[in-house]
């Protein structure tokens, strides 16, 4: 112990040794080896070199092979092509779009120009639209009821009568 007081005390440190009096690397009932410690001193080190290199990259994988198609799924798929082309070329649904069957596309183009005839005949046809506005209808209004009046001196007269001057 030293006479300066700004020098602090040195500091014991604590004692590894548990209360049981056995050291930490006895305490499985297995005696302390030198060389196992060691090697697993430098096993851990190993791991932490390699946790803090970064990950090589990586090569692209290789595409995976399209399947063979064969001639016969081409051509059903090509005729299901065909098929919703036409389809929506007529403005059939999906449901309607089934009824055209197979062929060749000069067929099935045949069968969807009778069925859009048959079926637009069959269906009510709406009203034409016109052009132009119809004087008597205004948003929010009935187009049974008679128009508001518009003509500006009455109007001015209704405000008028309608003021407490």
């Amino acid at each position: 112990m030293s006479d300066d007081p700004t020098t602090p005390e040195p500091t014991t440190p604590a004692d590894p040794v548990p209360a049981t009096g056995t050291p930490p690397w006895e305490r499985d009932g297995t005696t302390f080896d030198p060389a196992r410690a060691w090697s697993l001193i430098e096993g851990l080190r190993a791991d932490l070199a390699k946790a803090k290199t970064p990950p090589a990259p990586a090569a692209p994988a290789p595409a995976p092979a399209a399947a063979p198609i064969g001639s016969a799924e081409v051509a059903e798929l090509r005729a299901e092509l065909a098929r919703e082309r036409v389809a929506r070329r007529y403005q059939l649904d999906d449901d309607l779009a089934a009824l055209l069957g197979s062929g060749s596309a000069d067929e099935i183009e045949a069968r969807a120009k009778l069925l859009s005839e048959r079926l637009g005949a069959a269906a009510p046809s709406a009203p034409p639209v016109a052009r132009r506005p119809v004087e008597q209808v205004r948003a929010g209004s009935d187009p049974t009821s008679p128009p508001d009046e518009t003509d500006p001196a009455k109007l001015a007269a209704m405000v008028q009568a309608r003021m407490p001057f």
